[in-house]
């Protein structure tokens, strides 16, 4: 860290991991403090899961239902209302500034999710992780991608497109996981598209199918 940061900065930020460590029952062990030109952190994180837990990106199935387990976009918007000095909208800046993880959300129905992976990277990005470590394709439905209208509105006024900033953007942390057709019953989220054999993501618009390129961070 610089030697003329202030002191309350560094006392937030160490109260802001216990709070997060606190809510995700993590122990904050060591570190090691040294001096630079700006501020760095960076975090190792260790820990166990049971096996029945676990799900990996390649289990994905041809005809899996893809589930997302809330609402895209909030987060790039948010950035960009930051970006761009734009007043308001505190709502979708939280979700830039406070992300959290979002394993609760699908702890109940674990047993029925096939792959899964978070949305750090954008739904395109992290669907099509998905395809390559499954060795599948997929295709997702314009229309059914959840985003908030709050949302919608502050890519206007950031003049972008609110459907970008889920399919590309990413940083919203919500889930995206796969689950068998019989399955989705007994299951909660968002349905956005299907697993498919043939390889790629496609994204299809008005009955119009057009192949996703990869935008987010890899």
């Amino acid at each position: 860290m610089p030697g003329d940061i202030d002191v309350e900065i560094i006392e937030n930020i160490y109260k802001g991991m216990r709070q997060a460590g606190s809510k995700y029952q993590i122990e904050i062990i060591g570190g090691n403090i040294t001096h630079g030109k700006q501020l760095i952190i960076d975090i190792c994180m260790i820990g166990e899961a049971k096996k029945e837990n676990l799900k990996f990106r390649s289990a994905a199935k041809p005809d899996d239902c893809i589930l997302v387990s809330g609402d895209l976009g909030s987060s790039t918007a948010g950035l960009n209302l930051f970006l761009k000095n734009i007043d308001g909208f505190e709502e979708v800046k939280k979700k830039h500034l406070e992300p959290e993880a979002k394993f609760h959300k699908v702890e109940p129905f674990l047993k029925y999710i096939n792959a899964m992976i978070d949305v750090s990277d954008g739904l395109a990005s992290d669907v099509l992780r998905i395809c390559e470590q499954s060795d599948t394709g997929a295709i997702i439905y314009a229309d059914s991608v959840p985003v908030k209208s709050i949302t919608k509105k502050a890519a206007k006024i950031c003049e972008k497109n609110a459907l970008d900033f889920a399919l590309y953007g990413g940083e919203d942390f919500e889930l995206v996981y796969t689950v068998l057709k019989k399955n989705l019953n007994k299951v909660k989220g968002f349905l956005v598209g299907k697993i498919t054999r043939e390889k790629g993501v496609r994204i299809c618009k008005e009955g119009k199918e057009e192949l996703l390129i990869k935008h987010g961070y890899d």
